[in-house]
């Protein structure tokens, strides 16, 4: 079941557009009365040109007023709460069958840990994998793997975005560099995956195979590699965010990105918090066909809030619906790929289990 948030309080508005019909024709015909009563009291006199410009330009008023009003009850915030389980012997995140965020955090901690070796030593060493009474409180802001994990669910971040983009936007769309955004350039994610492929030793291998997805650039007029992927698991994923033309893209802080188009602002803002997630030894046995480890599977949990403030010149803009209709779609993605919840929701969790139940008493 989709999420259609925006979507729901659009049709609830326009139940209410008899509102404002009746309200500007009341309002105007109590100016006409009280201009009228006026002119009358002062002995003036009357001019029905005057009287009618008034109304119209105090209707046209109040339905303005109405509908920027009404446009700001659109904004919302939408909170969504995702986990995954790490091993830390192997130093891997662990796939789970049909929950998106899972595969694309494996593949790409993965992917960055095979290139860059110096990566891969300071996460060896820090105190998360190398002080084993550390797995029983909260992970120091000063981990580097809390800073590997938020730098990942960054570059997951802006991935899904562009994408959404892309689809509903072909041929409006400027081309942003995300190595040129402040503060996301030393993301290392970006700085090692979306890398030239040309110099790459990993993609130079002429024994290694890999799957290659091209796609035409409107743009550029001409097609793109966009990502590459050795069946090792060596991957290229170029990151050129293509957004509405006059769209700003920033961050305010070190995870939080914004996303500020000519109608209204995204505003993303994630947080690892560390260890909380449980997950029940069914799940491993159903997904994993193994047991629990206790000693080598951490569950960790993080949020991905979303913001969405309208602007009022959204009101003049005649494809607004449109716009409310890529929004929901961005919303839907990011609910279907990360929320934990709803992952648990669409795979019947609670059925699944209850039937393996079942199943070990029979035997």
């Amino acid at each position: 079941m989709k999420n259609r948030e925006i979507e729901k309080n659009i049709n609830n508005q326009r139940t209410q557009n008899s509102e404002i019909i009746i309200l500007s024709i009341v309002v105007s015909l109590g100016i006409n009365l009280l201009a009228t009563g006026i002119m009358s009291f002062f002995n003036l006199e009357h001019n029905a040109n005057i009287l009618i410009i008034i109304g119209i330009i105090l209707s046209c008023a109040v339905i303005l007023i109405y509908m920027f009003f009404k446009i700001k009850d659109l904004n919302n915030i939408i909170k969504i709460d995702s986990c995954f389980i790490f091993d830390r012997n192997k130093k891997r995140i662990l796939r789970i069958p049909n929950f998106e965020s899972s595969h694309d955090m494996s593949k790409y901690l993965n992917a960055l840990l095979m290139e860059d070796k110096k990566i891969n030593k300071k996460l060896s060493q820090c105190k998360y994998l190398t002080d084993e009474s550390y797995r029983n409180i909260t992970i120091d802001d000063n981990d580097y793997f809390k800073k590997l994990i938020n730098d990942l669910i960054e570059f997951i971040i802006l991935d899904n975005i562009s994408l959404v983009y892309i689809d509903n936007y072909r041929g409006k769309v400027s081309l942003y560099e995300v190595e040129s955004i402040k503060d996301i350039k030393d993301n290392p994610f970006i700085k090692t995956l979306t890398k030239d492929i040309k110099k790459r030793e990993a993609f130079k291998r002429k024994d290694v195979e890999s799957v290659q997805i091209i796609c035409e650039n409107d743009q550029i007029n001409k097609k793109q590699l966009v990502s590459s992927e050795t069946i090792d698991g060596y991957i290229y994923q170029r990151m050129d965010m293509e957004l509405p033309k006059g769209t700003k893209i920033y961050k305010t802080y070190k995870n939080q990105l914004i996303i500020d188009t000519k109608y209204y602002k995204l505003i993303f803002t994630w947080d690892f918090r560390g260890f909380g997630k449980s997950v029940d030894n069914d799940f491993y046995k159903f997904f994993f066909n193994r047991e629990k480890n206790w000693d080598t599977d951490d569950e960790f949990y993080y949020n991905i809030k979303i913001e969405t403030i309208f602007k009022g010149k959204l009101i003049f803009n005649k494809n607004r619906y449109k716009e409310y209709q890529v929004l929901d779609e961005l919303i839907n993605r990011f609910t279907n790929r990360f929320d934990y919840d709803k992952f648990l929701e669409n795979i019947d969790w609670k059925l699944t289990k209850n039937l393996i139940n079942y199943n070990s008493r029979k035997k």
